[in-house]
């Protein structure tokens, strides 16, 4: 569920935003959106492009490690990440839920790729043949 945020307006001067391209400070921004009140986030890539940038030719893949490189979003557990700097910036309705995501400092953090989802599968597991065994 996407979410009103606001931007300060050094944001726009700041070092680690200022070598993104232009593109990807837009995207970093969507993400704030994405957010919940502790910065946490299902990362769906392809939801991101379909929501903010459907009409744009772009990499979204590209976009999206290009905030994971600046350390900007890290990914951790299986499909998720946050904003480490997200609570410094962002004043939070009290009454926005608590987060329902799991806590990324008790969370492994096993995707490195920005393009990384879970892994979906319907194969069942066991022996393959004809016939009986």
């Amino acid at each position: 569920m996407a979410r009103i945020r606001t931007i300060k307006p050094e944001f726009f001067t700041s070092e680690d935003i200022v070598s993104l391209s232009p593109l990807a400070r837009l995207l970093y921004q969507a993400t704030w959106c994405e957010a919940d009140k502790e910065g946490r986030m299902v990362w769906k890539p392809r939801t991101f492009k379909l929501r903010y940038f459907p009409a744009d030719d772009c990499d979204i893949f590209a976009l999206c490690q290009e905030l994971v490189d600046a350390g900007l979003v890290v990914l951790y557990g299986q499909g998720l990440a946050y904003i480490p700097s997200f609570t410094k910036h962002q004043h939070i309705n009290p009454r926005e839920s608590t987060s329902t995501l799991p806590d990324p400092d008790e969370t492994p953090r096993v995707m490195t790729r920005a393009d990384a989802s879970p892994r979906v599968t319907d194969a069942q597991g066991g022996r393959e043949g004809k016939g009986r065994y």
